[in-house]
């Protein structure tokens, strides 16, 4: 039996080859080669393919039948491009690190993967090298315990917040702090930063504009170099997370209940979401893995690289039209942001439209946070019911409950592998589990933390995960 069937790029939506007759036990290498034939690739490319969203994974008949649908019409088979390397799975503890005095509440790779920063309740910031585990600065300055970390898409500063109502800056040369604590407001205010983000570097190559959330029920945008508030943006209540998206748009999540998207340019809100019953707690964005690396690739390495003597201003355009290229690829048809809120759901929202296009229940508690794999095309929520939750990065459809085996107690965060085939997960329970797509358990588990864990993060290379928490130490993982 053959099917009529149409090749349908997922990112562009546009068709691509010819429309062709095909025998309909075919599967996705055969598939692969006669699409590779049609892209006129010299190397065979790796590719997924879905029919309506349904990935084929033995034939195109097989899934036609699953889908109930009729062999007379027309099949879109859309495909997207999967990744060129490949991560392996962390299985052990290479380095176990001493030195905080307190708890760690947050930790987080540079975009090149050379060090990492851990950010504690004892007030410092220590900043680790990646490949010896050996300290390499400690950071003084805040009055209060640490809770957000972020490095420039350039690596050349970290933006820290916490517990002091102050965002301060730090030279990653020399890891001095430039120019003074950014602080809105009375410095004695118990208010609390929640969380930084950085205005992406196709934006603006000098990397010196972030915007700020905090429990005030504000969003402040700073210039770093001056150390003046620019712009600033308003909730009702708490400020949960705050994102600078690729596409001239902020976002913002709140205790209010509520998701804004701001105008980047002007600074206008554009759009408040409603849609949620209780506190948004986390929020993700389709594009955040491209963004978060900047002026970096995949593996740490620069996308532009300069010639001797080359001139600086010629270098820094070069390097930026490098990074809308790499973004144009990422960001596909559109941004999407994933939220995830104390009323037991998920929402998916498209940017563009600004309209929601899904609200997805399947958690019994609340959802702590979300993430995005690096493609965009599938979200991971960690909840306090003790799970994971596998979404569809487009639709919002519910693929897979991780928790055979799993977590015992509440689960705080997660981070994907660079290649988007793993999730790393912490929780209350003191282990960091490793999960795969296609499994409902996880691959490994990973104990030797004495306490809840708070903070995860796995670099940009795939190489390493690094988590800290209660018991004031950080641990390296590596395969």
């Amino acid at each position: 039996m053959s099917v009529q069937a149409q090749f349908i790029d997922e990112d562009t939506g546009d068709n691509v080859g010819e429309m062709m007759q095909c025998p309909s036990n075919i599967g996705s290498e055969e598939l692969n080669q006669i699409l590779n034939h049609f892209l006129d690739e010299d190397e065979q490319v790796p590719h997924l393919f879905l029919i309506n969203n349904t990935q084929i994974e033995k034939s195109i008949e097989e899934t036609i039948k699953k889908l109930d649908l009729s062999t007379e019409q027309t099949i879109e088979i859309t495909f997207r491009a999967l990744s060129l390397f490949k991560v392996k799975p962390v299985t052990r503890c290479i380095s176990t690190m001493d030195g905080h005095e307190k708890a760690i509440l947050c930790c987080a790779f540079s975009p090149d993967n050379k060090v990492v920063a851990t950010g504690s309740a004892d007030l410092t910031i220590i900043i680790w090298d990646s490949i010896t585990s050996t300290p390499i600065a400690r950071l003084r300055g805040h009055t209060g315990s640490i809770l957000c970390i972020s490095f420039s898409p350039d690596g050349k500063k970290l933006a820290s917040g916490g517990r002091d109502n102050s965002v301060r800056v730090w030279n990653t040369q020399d890891w001095t702090q430039v120019p003074r604590a950014m602080r809105r407001g009375n410095a004695k205010a118990e208010t609390v930063i929640t969380s930084i983000s950085w205005q992406p570097f196709h934006q603006n190559p000098k990397c010196d504009r972030l915007i700020a959330g905090s429990s005030d029920g504000a969003a402040h945008v700073w210039d770093t170099t001056r150390g003046v508030v620019k712009h600033s943006l308003g909730h009702r209540k708490f400020v949960s997370t705050v994102i600078w998206g690729g596409q001239q748009c902020i976002y913002t999540a709140s205790r209010d209940c509520t998701i804004s998207l701001w105008d980047s340019s002007t600074f206008t809100r554009l759009a408040e979401i409603r849609d949620h019953a209780h506190w948004v707690n986390a929020m993700a964005l389709s594009t955040g893995a491209v963004l978060r690396r900047g002026m970096f690739n995949e593996r740490g390495r620069l996308l532009y690289t300069p010639e001797d003597g080359e001139d600086e201003t010629k270098v820094r355009e070069q390097t930026r039209r490098a990074a809308v290229l790499a973004y144009r690829k990422a960001c596909g048809q559109g941004e999407r942001i994933c939220a995830g809120s104390d009323d037991f759901t998920i929402t998916l929202i498209d940017a563009q439209s600004r309209k929601v296009i899904s609200r997805s229940a399947g958690h019994s508690k609340a959802v702590n946070h979300v993430a995005f794999s690096p493609d965009g095309h599938h979200v991971v929520s960690a909840s306090f019911d003790h799970s994971l939750r596998l979404w569809d990065g487009h639709t919002g459809k519910a693929i897979r409950t991780l928790s055979t085996a799993g977590h015992v107690q509440r689960v705080y965060l997660a981070a994907w592998s660079s290649d988007g085939k793993w999730i790393a997960s912490a929780s209350e329970d003191g282990t960091v589990k490793i999960w795969g797509l296609s499994e409902s358990k996880p691959k490994h588990t990973l104990p030797g933390h004495g306490g809840p864990i708070y903070g995860l993060d796995w670099s940009p290379d795939g190489e390493h995960v690094v988590s800290g928490g209660v018991d004031k130490k950080v641990k390296i993982w590596a395969h």
